[in-house]
């Protein structure tokens, strides 16, 4: 059994207004743990504080779910992936959250780590974003690489692919045809 750190659910709420708002737009999640995967965050990101990494289990259920559908399901996405995305034979997590840095400035970001070791991760690659709401959702793109999207409902996300010649991930620019 793999134990990947101190977990600690941060006190999520949804904002009551405005309510034409989607729910996803007013998802306060704060930033709460010091690790992330059993990878101290300062080893993440430097000048990061506090990360969380967004869990299913720790949303408000009501949310998540029309009558006895869950919606992220309905959609195939999730907040982790797990899969060997750079097809170096070694076992990558992807997954999606928030952080606060040492000036109190506050972001989402994409993480994926590898599996260096048995239980021992390391970070691969990790895109941030400043500012912005408290949710991100992946999903995986056939072979093309990581979706992320923004909304539960969105037509557009970023792609994520592994370039080889690279050696890191990049974003890819994506038609609207």
């Amino acid at each position: 059994m793999l134990i990947f750190g101190c977990s600690t659910s941060p006190d999520i709420t949804v904002r009551p207004e405005p309510r034409v708002y989607a729910w996803w737009l007013r998802l306060n999640v704060p930033p709460t743990n010091t690790v992330i995967r059993g990878v101290p965050v300062q080893q993440i990101e430097k000048t990061w504080r506090a990360a969380y990494e967004y869990k299913k289990e720790d949303l408000p259920q009501d949310i998540l779910y029309r009558g006895e559908v869950d919606l992220m399901e309905e959609n195939n996405i999730s907040f982790s992936l797990e899969g060997d995305f750079n097809h170096d034979s070694m076992q990558d997590i992807a997954l999606v959250g928030n952080y606060r840095n040492v000036t109190g400035e506050e972001g989402n970001f994409l993480l994926i780590l590898t599996e260096a070791e048995i239980g021992d991760w390391r970070r691969s690659f990790l895109e941030v974003s400043h500012g912005g709401e408290d949710y991100m959702a992946i999903d995986q793109h056939s072979t093309k690489g990581i979706q992320v999207w923004f909304c539960l409902y969105c037509d557009h996300g970023t792609l994520f692919t592994w370039v080889e010649e690279k050696n890191t991930y990049i974003r890819q620019l994506q038609d609207d045809g």
